[in-house]
């Protein structure tokens, strides 16, 4: 990874970086957020790597895991949640412990249609899984609904974060940043 990378990095990765580790038993559910489909229903690098660190994750600490992600692949309409467990049950986790959110089409949206399904389930504690620059964001949102949120930042490999993520990130910032400041739905969490 070059310097000029690392350095648009530094922003968005140094603060995923104070988040205290959560210990393997701290959480009641994980939420893992999809990140696209590349081919042929295939899921991109950056989707597939999630749901493997859920497997992996799942394995130390059986519970609920629930897959959020509704853009679906032109070709065959599988949803992102449903192609990203289906690599996490290849893997070893249990059917039954599957929860899937098909509805989402971004960060904000995975919170939105999350949450109700998490409420639900009666899960208070919840351990969001993403790629390392988009965990700070996805925190923000899920917190924004009183979610007591912790994210999983290791065993992701930087090797996979190309420039055009890092710009991706930027742009999504700014789109989400006016929904995490507004102040007027009752009961949420302000952040600031």
């Amino acid at each position: 990874m070059g310097l000029a990378q690392q350095t648009l990095l530094l922003p968005l990765y140094a603060p995923s970086l104070f988040f205290s580790p959560p210990s393997p038993t701290w959480h009641d559910a994980m939420v893992v957020l999809g990140g696209g489909f590349c081919g042929k229903e295939q899921l991109s690098l950056h989707s597939r790597l999630r749901a493997e660190l859920a497997a992996r994750l799942y394995q130390q600490h059986p519970c609920p895991v629930l897959f959020s992600g509704g853009a679906t692949h032109p070709a065959s309409f599988l949803s992102e949640a449903k192609a990203m467990a289906d690599v996490a049950v290849a893997q070893g986790m249990a059917l039954e412990h599957v929860w899937l959110e098909e509805k989402s089409n971004n960060t904000w949206e995975n919170a939105i249609f999350s949450i109700p399904i998490l409420q639900e389930k009666k899960s208070e504690k919840v351990l969001l899984v993403s790629s390392p620059t988009h965990l700070l964001r996805s925190y923000f949102c899920f917190r924004r609904f009183g979610i007591s949120t912790r994210v999983c930042t290791k065993d992701f490999p930087q090797e996979h974060i190309a420039f055009r993520h890092i710009f991706y990130e930027y742009g999504a910032w700014l789109r989400t940043l006016p929904e995490l400041l507004r102040r007027e739905k009752k009961g949420a969490r302000h952040l600031f």
